[in-house]
């Protein structure tokens, strides 16, 4: 693998000299003749990069040299900002994978998850009292330390499928503190999908129903009217050429585009507020079949209510755009693809290892 991945490099070298002649978005032909170059090499190191990720994760792997190739027919320098980012995530969670495989690793990444979302909690409470120590948040949305009260629910209902019950009630109220509707629906689906008890499950989909009309049955849903706007307009915008549906318009592009609400034309939208949607308007069926790809590869992680949670949170966040929403969500998934591993390692008895005593101890008798 490393042979092929020099020599395509030795060759991506020996061809260099001769992009200077584009010109691309470069009007000054000395910034061009520096620029494109760079530009080009640097993409293809990240279709290289994608591939030697492959060894270990093949869906994810074929996804960054995807990307990498996009940024050439992009070719802006927000897409491969985007590229050198997913990149370098993709190799941390391969890294974290395993990592977190040695027991002893995968149980301190948990419990650093814990106390970092007890401390927003925390700090989410007194921002309740207006301490003067802690920054108190405009309009009365509490956000932790993370800007706003919606990444601060995203954030806890993550970790909340992996709290103990010792630490749930504190995430719990942290969570209630955030008023972050995507958060709480998040985070209760993500509890209800562990229970095993019918009854039990039943129980609790109902009462997180009604705590649910009960918080944010009387506060404004603005936010959520503003989404289905925008998803709306989105679709009615989409391009039907097969080349945008099957390659879309290449990352960054969401953000370029910048949609308006229509209601409130000073709101500009730079992110779809929906992962999957922007993934299918940035890279197409094809972006969406890695996608898929990936989620069959680790299907059995997706049985852990913390990705679980994850997943819904996608639907009206962005959460893969932001570093630490982002970093916590590929710790969380390093660590439940190997709680999934171990489970399935420990269930996995083969016939021959029990019967293979009694055969031999039978043989020796006859």
């Amino acid at each position: 693998m490393l042979e092929r991945a020099g020599a395509l490099a030795l060759l991506g070298a020996l061809a260099l000299p001769f992009t200077t002649w584009m010109r691309w978005h470069y009007p000054d032909i000395n910034e061009s003749m520096r620029a494109v170059p760079l530009f080009i090499f640097t993409s293809l190191a990240i279709t290289l990069g994608g591939l030697f990720l492959s060894n270990w994760d093949k869906p994810l792997g074929f996804f960054c040299s995807y990307c990498g190739i996009s940024t050439l027919f992009t070719q802006t320098s927000l897409s491969l900002a985007m590229a050198h980012w997913i990149i370098v995530a993709s190799a941390l969670y391969i890294v974290l994978v395993n990592l977190l495989s040695i027991e002893i690793y995968r149980k301190l990444a948990v419990v650093g998850l814990l106390i970092s979302a007890t401390i927003q909690s925390i700090v989410a409470l007194l921002q309740l009292s207006e301490f003067s120590f802690v920054t108190y948040a405009q309009k009365g949305f509490v956000h932790g330390t993370l800007t706003h009260h919606t990444f601060l629910g995203v954030f806890l209902a993550m970790i909340i499928p992996l709290a103990s019950m010792l630490a749930l009630p504190i995430l719990l109220v942290g969570l209630l503190t955030s008023a972050s509707l995507t958060g709480f629906v998040a985070a209760f689906i993500g509890l209800v999908s562990q229970v095993k008890n019918r009854r039990f499950q039943i129980a609790l989909s109902v009462l997180a129903l009604l705590l649910t009309c009960y918080t944010f049955w009387n506060k404004s849903h603005d936010s959520l009217y503003s989404r289905l706007r925008l998803w709306i307009g989105a679709f009615r915008d989409f391009d039907t050429s097969w080349r945008f549906l099957l390659f879309g318009k290449g990352l960054g592009s969401w953000f370029t585009a910048g949609y308006l609400d229509i209601k409130d034309p000073e709101q500009v939208f730079y992110q779809a507020h929906n992962e999957y949607l922007q993934l299918l308007y940035e890279m197409g069926i094809l972006g969406v079949f890695f996608l898929a790809w990936w989620i069959y590869a680790n299907r059995a992680t997706f049985k852990s209510g913390a990705v679980i949670a994850l997943a819904v949170c996608c639907f009206s966040t962005y959460v893969f755009h932001l570093v630490f929403l982002s970093v916590t969500a590929i710790i969380i998934l390093a660590i439940c693809k190997n709680q999934k591993v171990k489970a399935q390692e420990r269930k996995e008895i083969k016939c021959d290892d029990i019967l293979s005593p009694a055969l031999s101890s039978s043989a020796y008798y006859l």
